[in-house]
């Protein structure tokens, strides 16, 4: 599977989405988990400790109202003390009902039932008590009364048992939430700090793996726009579109370099050849001219006829030889611009492939600038997380609070289970801080996202810059490949011109010919001859001019290609 730069992103980003999600289902768990404890301490622990205390205080109070039972004669008063009483064993009923759906452990429970017991026996010790005080029967009431407070000492026993019980469990969870508050601190902050490292990471090298090739690639391309083609090829190792981009650079390059070399050396050789072509054609023009003048002379003599076309024929048979070379040297002209024309196309094309392979390479770098706001969209949710933790945390600070509260309320039972709200109190205290830690962290990252997002515009104003020179660079393609069909459609009418001159002189020689053997009919063939001079003449000044012609274009493609270095 080929990793172009798209994948690379997408992997690298789903990797850090990942590390996010987990780091936050952790946190949330374990937030949850100390809550779980908090609300144990509050619902169930707290209440327990809550009861025993009131069954402890109503249990006392019982106790002295009895007694002052005993110790009044007033019928009225008696009646007055049976009467709260009454309400207090219904107070203290409800205590033992609501404690005893609280039970949860075989401890607890038989605990309790042992109380249960003593209570009913108190009770029962308690009504011989009043029974025998209503009968003004003092002395054995306080006799009774002493077996009372023994049942009441034992009550209170298991009372201050279940109390110890209470505040070891107490003592218990806030162990528990002291280790998961360390282990969540611990883990949380490595979580973050690997997960920032790798974040780190994976954007330093998907950077230096986008960033460091664009770079060789646009200062290449501007090198090549700026003529220089005498340059190293790109030594680009990426499996993606910036390794397929650098390729086609290359060859680019090579084609562009071997189409200017062409071009020079076409242009050299047609320049060569069109002062060749102007030599010959003022030697054909001279010619002419003597030939002229030799055919005006055969009407004066047979004799200086024929010497005359003697001399005529060598010429012209020159003429024809140097006709027959220079039309083969334009053939040669001709095909070698229909060769650098289409290496020209060629190179036109490979810089348009190259603008759209950099086009693509520019959208793919706008869509990693998306998926990089997207991360700190991704971050802002965790830092609203984070701000649900400190919520948790004031609100079991509050709970804490309260629970101290209630300990203080609770008198001297209460003051082990104070221990323990306070305790929660700086669990929650400390659950803030670590909350505020974590956003600190979270911003931190933002930060960095903020950074990665700046390079990655930064690329791709670098893109657009190559882009325009690569566009720049076709243009100047364009113009040279219409300078070369300029020079093949000039090249194939001096092509024309020399098969017609090439037809004339041919046409020469035959004449020469007749005249050499017919000297009788000298006079009246040379009138022929001097039209075909005359027609070869004017023939030599229209190939002339276009000789001309063809060594200014010359020029001119020679001037055009000197702004390239090969």
């Amino acid at each position: 599977m080929k990793w172009t730069i798209g994948r690379k992103l997408i992997f690298s980003f789903i990797l850090i989405l990942v590390i996010i999600l987990t780091l936050s289902a952790f946190s949330i768990t374990s937030t949850f988990r100390l809550n779980n404890n908090t609300k144990e301490v509050s619902e169930e622990v707290l209440p327990k400790v809550e009861l025993i205390g009131e069954i402890n205080y109503i249990a006392e109070h019982i106790l002295s109202t009895t007694q002052k039972h005993m110790l009044s004669d007033d019928e009225s008063y008696k009646r007055k003390y049976e009467y709260e009483l009454e309400g207090q064993y219904k107070l203290i009923d409800q205590a033992f009902s609501e404690y005893k759906k609280l039970l949860e452990t075989k401890e607890e429970k038989a605990l309790f039932e042992k109380l249960h017991i003593e209570w009913d026996d108190f009770v029962e010790k308690n009504a011989e008590i009043l029974e025998l005080s209503n009968k003004m029967d003092t002395k054995n009431a306080v006799l009774t009364s002493f077996s009372g407070t023994a049942l009441f000492d034992k009550m209170h026993t298991d009372l201050d048992a279940l109390i110890i019980m209470h505040q070891k469990q107490g003592k218990q969870i806030n162990e528990d939430s002291n280790k998961e508050f360390t282990n969540v601190t611990y883990t949380t902050l490595i979580s973050v700090i690997v997960a920032f490292v790798l974040t780190i990471l994976i954007a330093v090298v998907l950077i230096r793996s986008i960033r460091k090739p664009l770079t060789k690639l646009s200062t290449q391309v501007k090198e090549v726009a700026e003529g220089n083609l005498i340059l190293e090829p790109l030594d680009i190792k990426n499996k993606d579109e910036i390794g397929e981009l650098a390729s086609n650079v290359n060859t680019m390059t090579a084609n562009l370099k071997e189409l200017i070399e062409s071009v020079v050396y076409n242009s050299q050789l047609v320049a060569s050849t069109s002062e060749e072509l102007s030599a010959s054609a003022e030697e054909t023009s001279r010619a002419s001219e003597q030939i002229t003048s030799s055919i005006i002379n055969i009407a004066e003599g047979a004799e200086q006829q024929e010497k005359s076309s003697l001399e005529a024929f060598t010429v012209v048979k020159e003429i024809s030889t140097g006709m027959e070379q220079a039309a083969s040297s334009i053939q040669t002209v001709a095909e070698n611009s229909l060769s650098t024309s289409e290496k020209a196309v060629y190179g036109n094309k490979v810089l348009v492939k190259t603008v759209n392979q950099m086009n693509m390479i520019h959208d793919t770098v706008n869509n990693t600038s998306n998926i990089v706001n997207s991360l700190g969209e991704k971050s802002d949710e965790i830092g609203k997380i984070v701000t649900i933790i400190t919520e948790i945390a004031e609100q079991t600070n509050l709970l804490a609070l309260n629970a101290a509260i209630e300990a203080a309320r609770a008198g001297e039972q209460g003051k082990g289970f104070a221990v323990v709200a306070d305790e929660v109190k700086k669990l929650a205290e400390q659950s803030r801080s670590a909350a505020g830690q974590i956003s600190g962290l979270v911003g931190f990252i933002q930060n960095e996202v903020k950074k990665v997002i700046t390079s990655m515009n930064e690329g791709s104003i670098e893109i657009k810059n190559g882009i325009d020179l690569v566009s720049e660079s076709g243009e100047n393609f364009n113009h040279i490949v219409k300078m070369i069909e300029e020079v093949s459609a000039q090249t194939q009418e001096v092509s024309a011109i020399f098969e017609q001159i090439n037809a004339s002189s041919h046409s020469i020689i035959s004449i020469v010919e007749r005249t050499s053997e017919i000297s009788a009919e000298a006079s009246g063939q040379s009138q022929s001859v001097a039209a075909a001079a005359e027609q070869q003449n004017a023939s030599m000044e229209e190939m002339s001019a276009s000789a001309d012609i063809l060594s200014k274009m010359a020029e001119e493609l020679q001037d055009t290609v000197k702004t390239f270095k090969v």
